[in-house]
Protein backbone atom coordinates (compact mmCIF):
# COMPACT_ATOMS: atom_id res chain seq x y z
CA UNK A 1 0.00 0.00 0.00
CA UNK A 2 1.28 3.34 -1.06
CA UNK A 3 1.45 6.35 1.58
CA UNK A 4 -1.18 8.22 0.11
CA UNK A 5 -3.57 5.50 0.24
CA UNK A 6 -2.83 4.68 3.55
CA UNK A 7 -3.09 8.18 4.72
CA UNK A 8 -6.74 8.55 2.47
CA UNK A 9 -8.40 5.41 4.25
CA UNK A 10 -7.18 6.35 7.50
CA UNK A 11 -8.48 10.11 7.32
CA UNK A 12 -11.62 8.65 5.77
CA UNK A 13 -11.66 6.68 8.97
CA UNK A 14 -11.32 9.21 11.27
CA UNK A 15 -13.92 12.18 9.62
CA UNK A 16 -16.64 8.93 9.17
CA UNK A 17 -16.16 8.54 12.98
CA UNK A 18 -16.06 11.99 14.01
CA UNK A 19 -19.22 13.00 11.76
CA UNK A 20 -20.80 9.78 13.49
CA UNK A 21 -20.61 11.66 16.78
CA UNK A 22 -21.56 15.02 14.99
CA UNK A 23 -24.37 13.17 13.63
CA UNK A 24 -25.42 11.88 17.32
CA UNK A 25 -24.90 15.04 19.34
CA UNK A 26 -27.04 17.19 16.54
CA UNK A 27 -29.82 14.55 17.19
CA UNK A 28 -29.55 14.27 20.54
CA UNK A 29 -29.48 18.32 20.80
CA UNK A 30 -32.40 18.49 18.62
CA UNK A 31 -34.15 15.72 20.53
CA UNK A 32 -33.42 17.44 24.08
CA UNK A 33 -34.46 21.13 22.81
CA UNK A 34 -38.05 19.39 22.04
CA UNK A 35 -38.39 17.64 25.12
CA UNK A 36 -37.28 20.54 27.18
CA UNK A 37 -39.76 22.17 24.87
CA UNK A 38 -42.28 19.14 26.02
CA UNK A 39 -41.90 19.64 29.43
CA UNK A 40 -42.23 23.55 29.59
CA UNK A 41 -45.34 23.02 28.35
CA UNK A 42 -46.56 20.59 30.67
CA UNK A 43 -45.22 22.76 33.84
CA UNK A 44 -46.84 25.82 32.50
CA UNK A 45 -50.12 23.55 31.92
CA UNK A 46 -50.22 22.29 35.23
CA UNK A 47 -49.23 25.77 37.12
CA UNK A 48 -52.18 27.53 34.94
CA UNK A 49 -54.72 24.29 35.89
CA UNK A 50 -53.33 24.99 39.43
CA UNK A 51 -54.26 28.95 38.98
CA UNK A 52 -57.72 28.03 37.58
CA UNK A 53 -58.41 26.08 40.41
CA UNK A 54 -57.37 28.47 43.15
CA UNK A 55 -58.45 31.25 41.35
CA UNK A 56 -62.08 29.12 41.29
CA UNK A 57 -62.09 28.00 44.99
CA UNK A 58 -61.73 31.70 45.69
CA UNK A 59 -64.36 33.30 43.42
CA UNK A 60 -66.68 30.44 45.22
CA UNK A 61 -66.21 30.94 48.72
CA UNK A 62 -66.29 35.23 48.15
CA UNK A 63 -69.78 34.59 46.45
CA UNK A 64 -70.98 32.48 49.71
CA UNK A 65 -69.56 35.22 51.37
CA UNK A 66 -71.44 37.97 49.61
CA UNK A 67 -74.25 35.94 49.84
CA UNK A 68 -74.11 35.69 53.48
CA UNK A 69 -72.77 39.23 54.98
CA UNK A 70 -73.81 41.24 51.78
CA UNK A 71 -70.10 43.15 52.41
CA UNK A 72 -69.87 44.99 49.09
CA UNK A 73 -65.83 44.33 48.94
CA UNK A 74 -66.45 40.18 48.65
CA UNK A 75 -68.50 41.29 45.11
CA UNK A 76 -65.18 43.62 44.01
CA UNK A 77 -62.88 40.46 45.00
CA UNK A 78 -65.00 37.64 43.27
CA UNK A 79 -64.96 39.80 39.91
CA UNK A 80 -61.30 39.89 39.99
CA UNK A 81 -61.02 36.24 40.25
CA UNK A 82 -63.84 35.47 37.76
CA UNK A 83 -62.03 37.67 35.09
CA UNK A 84 -58.84 36.04 36.05
CA UNK A 85 -60.50 33.08 35.62
CA UNK A 86 -61.72 33.43 32.41
CA UNK A 87 -58.74 34.92 31.02
CA UNK A 88 -56.66 32.02 32.07
CA UNK A 89 -59.50 29.69 30.32
CA UNK A 90 -58.81 31.24 27.08
CA UNK A 91 -54.86 30.85 27.67
CA UNK A 92 -55.20 27.17 28.25
CA UNK A 93 -55.94 26.41 24.69
CA UNK A 94 -53.10 27.16 23.84
CA UNK A 95 -51.25 24.64 26.15
CA UNK A 96 -52.93 21.30 24.62
CA UNK A 97 -50.94 19.55 22.29
CA UNK A 98 -52.95 16.53 22.36
CA UNK A 99 -56.68 15.22 21.75
CA UNK A 100 -56.99 13.81 25.22
CA UNK A 101 -56.03 17.11 27.09
CA UNK A 102 -58.52 18.96 24.78
CA UNK A 103 -61.04 17.03 25.95
CA UNK A 104 -60.34 16.84 29.29
CA UNK A 105 -59.90 20.69 28.90
CA UNK A 106 -62.97 20.59 27.14
CA UNK A 107 -64.78 18.99 30.00
CA UNK A 108 -63.61 21.46 32.66
CA UNK A 109 -64.86 24.52 30.51
CA UNK A 110 -68.15 22.60 31.01
CA UNK A 111 -67.93 22.25 34.10
CA UNK A 112 -67.14 25.37 35.21
CA UNK A 113 -70.29 26.87 33.02
CA UNK A 114 -72.31 24.71 34.83
CA UNK A 115 -71.10 25.79 37.68
CA UNK A 116 -72.08 29.21 37.03
CA UNK A 117 -75.09 28.56 35.70
CA UNK A 118 -76.13 27.14 38.96
CA UNK A 119 -74.84 30.27 40.95
CA UNK A 120 -76.66 32.02 38.71
CA UNK A 121 -79.93 29.84 39.34
CA UNK A 122 -79.50 29.66 43.30
CA UNK A 123 -78.74 33.01 43.58
CA UNK A 124 -82.61 33.69 42.33
CA UNK A 125 -84.18 30.61 44.37
CA UNK A 126 -85.23 31.08 48.30
CA UNK A 127 -82.35 28.74 49.46
CA UNK A 128 -80.38 30.07 52.33
CA UNK A 129 -77.16 31.08 51.67
CA UNK A 130 -75.69 27.76 53.21
CA UNK A 131 -77.50 25.82 50.74
CA UNK A 132 -77.14 27.64 48.26
CA UNK A 133 -73.08 27.78 48.71
CA UNK A 134 -73.94 23.52 49.41
CA UNK A 135 -75.87 23.24 46.34
CA UNK A 136 -72.57 25.44 44.00
CA UNK A 137 -69.89 23.45 45.76
CA UNK A 138 -70.83 19.66 44.26
CA UNK A 139 -70.05 22.12 40.54
CA UNK A 140 -67.19 23.42 42.31
CA UNK A 141 -65.60 19.82 43.18
CA UNK A 142 -66.80 18.55 39.90
CA UNK A 143 -64.84 21.08 37.85
CA UNK A 144 -61.46 20.59 40.34
CA UNK A 145 -62.09 16.88 39.98
CA UNK A 146 -61.68 17.28 36.00
CA UNK A 147 -58.73 20.20 36.65
CA UNK A 148 -56.93 17.69 39.27
CA UNK A 149 -56.98 15.37 35.99
CA UNK A 150 -55.48 17.94 33.65
CA UNK A 151 -52.96 18.18 36.29
CA UNK A 152 -52.32 14.60 36.81
CA UNK A 153 -51.72 13.53 32.95
CA UNK A 154 -49.54 16.54 32.68
CA UNK A 155 -47.50 15.39 35.79
CA UNK A 156 -47.55 11.72 34.59
CA UNK A 157 -46.24 13.34 30.74
CA UNK A 158 -43.46 15.20 32.92
CA UNK A 159 -42.44 12.40 34.66
CA UNK A 160 -42.44 10.45 31.31
CA UNK A 161 -40.59 13.19 29.83
CA UNK A 162 -37.93 12.86 32.29
CA UNK A 163 -37.36 9.17 32.23
CA UNK A 164 -37.08 9.41 28.32
CA UNK A 165 -34.93 12.02 28.80
CA UNK A 166 -32.48 10.34 31.11
CA UNK A 167 -32.44 7.06 29.13
CA UNK A 168 -31.90 9.60 26.27
CA UNK A 169 -29.12 10.88 27.94
CA UNK A 170 -27.74 7.60 28.86
CA UNK A 171 -28.32 5.86 25.44
CA UNK A 172 -26.12 9.12 23.83
CA UNK A 173 -23.32 8.48 26.42
CA UNK A 174 -22.95 4.90 25.82
CA UNK A 175 -22.65 6.03 21.78
CA UNK A 176 -20.50 8.68 22.16
CA UNK A 177 -17.97 6.50 24.11
CA UNK A 178 -18.59 3.84 21.33
CA UNK A 179 -17.44 6.05 18.93
CA UNK A 180 -14.64 7.07 20.93
CA UNK A 181 -13.46 3.64 21.30
CA UNK A 182 -13.51 2.72 17.46
CA UNK A 183 -11.80 6.54 16.75
CA UNK A 184 -9.21 5.19 19.95
CA UNK A 185 -8.92 2.25 18.26
CA UNK A 186 -8.46 3.94 14.27
CA UNK A 187 -5.88 5.85 15.99
CA UNK A 188 -3.96 3.09 17.87
CA UNK A 189 -4.03 1.59 14.42
CA UNK A 190 -2.82 4.04 12.54
CA UNK A 191 0.27 4.73 15.00
CA UNK A 192 0.68 0.84 15.55
CA UNK A 193 0.76 0.51 11.07
CA UNK A 194 2.99 3.70 10.88
CA UNK A 195 5.38 2.26 13.28
CA UNK A 196 5.37 -0.94 11.35
CA UNK A 197 4.74 0.35 7.82
CA UNK A 198 7.13 3.51 7.95
CA UNK A 199 9.08 4.43 11.15
CA UNK A 200 10.40 1.28 11.86
CA UNK A 201 11.20 -0.09 8.35
CA UNK A 202 12.65 3.92 7.98
CA UNK A 203 14.55 3.59 11.12
CA UNK A 204 16.13 0.04 9.93
CA UNK A 205 16.97 1.52 6.93
CA UNK A 206 18.86 4.27 8.62
CA UNK A 207 20.93 1.60 10.80
CA UNK A 208 21.71 -0.23 7.68
CA UNK A 209 22.69 3.26 5.67
CA UNK A 210 24.80 4.12 9.06
CA UNK A 211 26.54 0.57 9.13
CA UNK A 212 27.10 1.31 5.20
CA UNK A 213 28.85 4.25 5.62
CA UNK A 214 31.13 2.64 8.42
CA UNK A 215 32.39 -0.03 5.70
CA UNK A 216 29.96 -3.02 6.43
CA UNK A 217 29.15 -3.74 2.79
CA UNK A 218 27.55 -6.50 3.10
CA UNK A 219 24.65 -5.64 4.48
CA UNK A 220 21.12 -5.66 2.88
CA UNK A 221 18.35 -3.76 3.18
CA UNK A 222 14.73 -6.02 4.21
CA UNK A 223 11.57 -5.21 1.39
CA UNK A 224 9.31 -4.31 4.50
CA UNK A 225 6.39 -1.45 4.52
CA UNK A 226 4.84 0.97 2.17
CA UNK A 227 5.29 0.59 -0.93
CA UNK A 228 7.62 3.58 -1.35
CA UNK A 229 9.69 2.55 1.59
CA UNK A 230 10.36 -1.24 -0.25
CA UNK A 231 10.88 0.77 -3.17
CA UNK A 232 13.98 2.56 -1.45
CA UNK A 233 15.09 -0.73 -0.38
CA UNK A 234 15.10 -2.54 -3.27
CA UNK A 235 17.15 0.55 -4.96
CA UNK A 236 19.72 0.49 -2.32
CA UNK A 237 20.25 -3.02 -2.79
CA UNK A 238 20.85 -3.13 -6.33
CA UNK A 239 22.86 -0.04 -5.49
CA UNK A 240 24.87 -2.37 -3.35
CA UNK A 241 24.97 -4.82 -5.98
CA UNK A 242 25.87 -2.85 -8.25
CA UNK A 243 29.00 -1.40 -6.72
CA UNK A 244 29.65 -4.60 -5.16
CA UNK A 245 30.18 -6.10 -8.74
CA UNK A 246 32.24 -3.06 -9.46
CA UNK A 247 34.45 -3.56 -6.85
CA UNK A 248 34.83 -7.23 -7.74
CA UNK A 249 35.44 -6.38 -10.81
CA UNK A 250 37.93 -3.41 -10.00
CA UNK A 251 39.55 -6.04 -7.96
CA UNK A 252 39.97 -8.58 -10.53
CA UNK A 253 41.46 -6.02 -12.99
CA UNK A 254 44.05 -4.96 -10.58
CA UNK A 255 45.32 -8.28 -9.46
CA UNK A 256 45.64 -9.00 -12.82
CA UNK A 257 47.60 -6.25 -13.47
CA UNK A 258 49.59 -6.96 -10.16
CA UNK A 259 50.42 -10.58 -11.53
CA UNK A 260 51.68 -9.24 -14.81
CA UNK A 261 53.96 -6.27 -13.09
CA UNK A 262 55.37 -8.89 -10.41
CA UNK A 263 57.79 -10.44 -13.56
CA UNK A 264 59.36 -7.08 -14.69
CA UNK A 265 59.47 -5.56 -11.15
CA UNK A 266 61.60 -8.40 -10.25
CA UNK A 267 63.62 -8.40 -13.20
CA UNK A 268 63.98 -5.02 -12.12
CA UNK A 269 65.16 -5.58 -8.63
CA UNK A 270 67.80 -8.04 -9.24
CA UNK A 271 69.32 -6.25 -12.32
CA UNK A 272 69.60 -3.25 -9.54
CA UNK A 273 70.95 -5.62 -6.79
CA UNK A 274 73.52 -7.10 -9.51
CA UNK A 275 74.55 -3.30 -10.23
CA UNK A 276 74.80 -2.07 -6.82
CA UNK A 277 77.66 -4.66 -6.13
CA UNK A 278 79.42 -3.94 -9.54
CA UNK A 279 79.43 -0.11 -9.94
CA UNK A 280 81.07 2.18 -7.79
CA UNK A 281 80.72 6.18 -6.88
CA UNK A 282 78.15 8.12 -8.39
CA UNK A 283 76.94 4.95 -10.39
CA UNK A 284 75.98 2.93 -6.99
CA UNK A 285 73.67 5.68 -5.80
CA UNK A 286 71.86 5.46 -8.89
CA UNK A 287 70.87 1.28 -8.20
CA UNK A 288 70.34 1.48 -4.83
CA UNK A 289 67.82 4.57 -5.65
CA UNK A 290 66.63 2.13 -8.45
CA UNK A 291 66.86 -0.72 -6.34
CA UNK A 292 64.84 0.76 -3.24
CA UNK A 293 61.84 1.64 -6.19
CA UNK A 294 61.65 -1.72 -7.19
CA UNK A 295 61.02 -2.87 -3.43
CA UNK A 296 58.78 -0.10 -2.69
CA UNK A 297 56.79 -0.85 -6.21
CA UNK A 298 56.91 -4.86 -5.13
CA UNK A 299 55.36 -4.07 -1.53
CA UNK A 300 52.49 -2.25 -3.66
CA UNK A 301 52.29 -5.09 -5.91
CA UNK A 302 51.80 -7.02 -3.00
CA UNK A 303 49.68 -5.26 -1.46
CA UNK A 304 47.37 -5.45 -4.36
CA UNK A 305 47.58 -8.90 -4.91
CA UNK A 306 46.69 -9.12 -0.98
CA UNK A 307 43.53 -6.87 -1.02
CA UNK A 308 42.54 -9.39 -4.26
CA UNK A 309 43.04 -12.90 -1.64
CA UNK A 310 41.29 -10.71 1.01
CA UNK A 311 38.17 -9.37 -0.74
CA UNK A 312 37.67 -13.20 -2.50
CA UNK A 313 38.23 -15.04 0.72
CA UNK A 314 41.67 -16.99 -0.68
CA UNK A 315 43.96 -15.27 2.05
CA UNK A 316 46.00 -17.93 4.35
CA UNK A 317 48.07 -17.35 6.89
CA UNK A 318 50.45 -20.48 8.56
CA UNK A 319 50.42 -20.12 12.25
CA UNK A 320 53.15 -21.43 14.37
CA UNK A 321 54.42 -20.92 17.70
CA UNK A 322 56.50 -17.69 18.06
CA UNK A 323 58.79 -15.22 19.88
CA UNK A 324 57.78 -12.08 18.18
CA UNK A 325 60.16 -10.29 19.87
CA UNK A 326 62.76 -10.98 17.34
CA UNK A 327 60.38 -10.07 14.52
CA UNK A 328 59.62 -6.74 16.27
CA UNK A 329 63.57 -6.24 16.95
CA UNK A 330 64.03 -6.84 13.42
CA UNK A 331 61.79 -4.30 11.59
CA UNK A 332 62.52 -1.67 14.13
CA UNK A 333 66.58 -2.20 13.02
CA UNK A 334 65.58 -2.28 9.67
CA UNK A 335 63.75 1.48 9.87
CA UNK A 336 66.23 2.73 12.64
CA UNK A 337 68.99 2.71 9.29
CA UNK A 338 66.93 3.30 6.84
CA UNK A 339 65.59 6.73 8.46
CA UNK A 340 67.57 10.04 8.54
CA UNK A 341 64.94 12.43 9.56
CA UNK A 342 63.53 10.46 12.27
CA UNK A 343 64.42 9.06 15.65
CA UNK A 344 63.11 5.64 16.75
CA UNK A 345 62.39 5.23 20.12
CA UNK A 346 61.93 1.66 20.58
CA UNK A 347 60.88 -0.62 24.34
CA UNK A 348 60.16 -3.89 24.91
CA UNK A 349 59.90 -6.52 27.60
CA UNK A 350 63.73 -8.81 27.87
CA UNK A 351 61.18 -11.87 28.53
CA UNK A 352 59.92 -13.94 25.43
CA UNK A 353 56.61 -13.03 23.58
CA UNK A 354 55.71 -16.18 23.02
CA UNK A 355 52.12 -16.57 20.26
CA UNK A 356 50.73 -18.05 17.88
CA UNK A 357 51.70 -16.42 14.36
CA UNK A 358 52.57 -16.39 10.57
CA UNK A 359 56.14 -14.75 11.01
CA UNK A 360 55.99 -13.55 7.47
CA UNK A 361 52.64 -11.70 7.36
CA UNK A 362 53.28 -10.34 11.20
CA UNK A 363 56.78 -8.97 9.65
CA UNK A 364 54.59 -7.58 6.97
CA UNK A 365 52.12 -5.75 8.72
CA UNK A 366 55.11 -4.67 11.41
CA UNK A 367 57.21 -2.76 8.23
CA UNK A 368 54.26 -1.49 6.79
CA UNK A 369 52.78 0.35 10.71
CA UNK A 370 56.27 1.72 11.26
CA UNK A 371 57.46 2.56 7.54
CA UNK A 372 53.32 4.41 7.60
CA UNK A 373 54.99 6.23 10.85
CA UNK A 374 57.63 7.45 8.93
CA UNK A 375 56.37 7.98 5.83
CA UNK A 376 53.39 10.26 7.29
CA UNK A 377 55.71 12.42 9.51
CA UNK A 378 57.56 14.09 6.50
CA UNK A 379 58.88 17.08 8.51
CA UNK A 380 60.66 14.27 11.07
CA UNK A 381 60.31 13.51 14.75
CA UNK A 382 60.38 10.63 17.30
CA UNK A 383 58.27 7.14 16.25
CA UNK A 384 57.60 5.73 19.62
CA UNK A 385 57.21 1.90 19.83
CA UNK A 386 56.34 -0.14 22.68
CA UNK A 387 55.19 -3.79 23.57
CA UNK A 388 53.71 -4.47 26.87
CA UNK A 389 52.07 -7.17 28.19
CA UNK A 390 48.58 -7.07 29.57
CA UNK A 391 47.22 -10.45 31.18
CA UNK A 392 46.71 -12.66 27.92
CA UNK A 393 47.75 -10.76 25.43
CA UNK A 394 50.44 -8.65 23.42
CA UNK A 395 50.11 -4.61 22.78
CA UNK A 396 52.29 -2.81 20.63
CA UNK A 397 52.04 0.51 20.03
CA UNK A 398 53.55 3.00 17.02
CA UNK A 399 53.14 6.46 17.97
CA UNK A 400 54.40 8.94 15.45
CA UNK A 401 54.77 13.01 15.52
CA UNK A 402 53.22 13.38 12.07
CA UNK A 403 50.56 14.91 10.32
CA UNK A 404 47.40 13.27 12.45
CA UNK A 405 44.08 12.15 10.88
CA UNK A 406 41.13 14.33 10.81
CA UNK A 407 38.20 12.58 12.48
CA UNK A 408 35.76 12.26 9.27
CA UNK A 409 39.04 10.15 7.48
CA UNK A 410 39.72 8.45 10.89
CA UNK A 411 36.24 5.90 10.43
CA UNK A 412 37.43 4.85 6.78
CA UNK A 413 40.92 4.41 7.58
CA UNK A 414 40.76 1.11 7.08
CA UNK A 415 38.88 0.68 3.64
CA UNK A 416 40.63 -0.18 0.65
CA UNK A 417 42.26 2.38 -1.35
CA UNK A 418 40.82 4.88 1.26
CA UNK A 419 43.47 8.08 1.46
CA UNK A 420 42.83 10.97 3.90
CA UNK A 421 42.61 14.28 2.42
CA UNK A 422 45.27 16.10 4.08
CA UNK A 423 47.85 13.29 2.56
CA UNK A 424 46.64 11.99 -0.49
CA UNK A 425 48.21 14.46 -2.41
CA UNK A 426 51.58 15.30 -0.70
CA UNK A 427 52.48 11.46 0.02
CA UNK A 428 52.50 8.97 -2.66
CA UNK A 429 50.17 5.45 -2.01
CA UNK A 430 47.34 3.84 -3.05
CA UNK A 431 45.61 3.25 0.74
CA UNK A 432 46.21 -0.97 0.57
CA UNK A 433 48.36 -1.04 3.61
CA UNK A 434 46.15 -0.68 6.50
CA UNK A 435 43.27 -2.37 4.98
CA UNK A 436 45.46 -5.79 4.74
CA UNK A 437 47.15 -5.03 7.90
CA UNK A 438 44.06 -5.04 9.75
CA UNK A 439 42.90 -8.33 7.80
CA UNK A 440 45.96 -9.89 8.71
CA UNK A 441 46.23 -9.07 12.16
CA UNK A 442 42.22 -10.07 12.66
CA UNK A 443 42.83 -13.72 10.89
CA UNK A 444 45.44 -13.84 13.93
CA UNK A 445 42.64 -13.34 16.23
CA UNK A 446 43.72 -9.81 17.08
CA UNK A 447 42.88 -6.55 16.53
CA UNK A 448 44.24 -3.05 15.10
CA UNK A 449 42.98 -0.21 16.38
CA UNK A 450 44.13 3.70 16.08
CA UNK A 451 43.89 6.61 17.35
CA UNK A 452 45.12 10.12 16.13
CA UNK A 453 44.96 14.18 16.67
CA UNK A 454 45.33 15.95 13.27
CA UNK A 455 48.44 18.22 13.09
CA UNK A 456 49.68 16.39 15.97
CA UNK A 457 50.14 12.37 15.04
CA UNK A 458 48.68 9.02 15.02
CA UNK A 459 48.98 5.60 17.48
CA UNK A 460 47.92 2.48 16.41
CA UNK A 461 47.64 -0.44 18.38
CA UNK A 462 48.44 -3.89 16.89
CA UNK A 463 46.60 -6.52 19.75
CA UNK A 464 47.16 -9.98 20.21
CA UNK A 465 46.49 -12.73 22.19
CA UNK A 466 49.11 -14.13 24.11
CA UNK A 467 48.52 -17.61 25.70
CA UNK A 468 47.45 -20.06 23.58
CA UNK A 469 47.55 -23.93 24.17
CA UNK A 470 50.19 -25.74 22.37
CA UNK A 471 48.04 -29.25 22.32
CA UNK A 472 46.16 -27.17 19.62
CA UNK A 473 49.07 -28.02 17.44
CA UNK A 474 52.29 -26.04 16.05
CA UNK A 475 50.95 -25.37 12.37
CA UNK A 476 47.85 -24.83 10.92
CA UNK A 477 45.97 -22.25 8.21
CA UNK A 478 43.20 -19.90 8.94
CA UNK A 479 41.34 -17.86 5.71
CA UNK A 480 39.54 -14.90 5.86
Amino acid sequence: MKIKTALTVFTALILAVFAGMAILLISTSDLLVLEAANLARAGESIRVSKEIKSHLLIYNRNVFLYALHKDPSRLEISKVHQTALVNLMVSSDQLVDNEKESVMLKEVKEKIADYFRAKDESQNSDLSPVEKYSKISEKVDSAISAIDNIIEINASQMRDLVASTSKQNIASGRMVFMLLTIGSLILLSLVIATVSAVTRPLVNLNKLFSHYRTGNDSVLAKSKGVKEIREIANAFNSMTERLEKSRTDQLRFIASIAHDLRNPINAMSMGSHLLRGLCQGKERGVAEIIFRQAKHLDRLVGDLLDTARIEAGEMDIELSLQDISSLISDAVELYQTDSGLHKIYFEMPKNPLICMCDRGRLSQVMNNLISNAIKYSPKGGTVTIKVREEKTQFVLSITDQGMGVCPDDLKNIFKPFHRSKASKHTILGIGLGLSTSRRIIELHGGELRVESTLGKGSTFYVILPAQISQSEGTNWSAGV
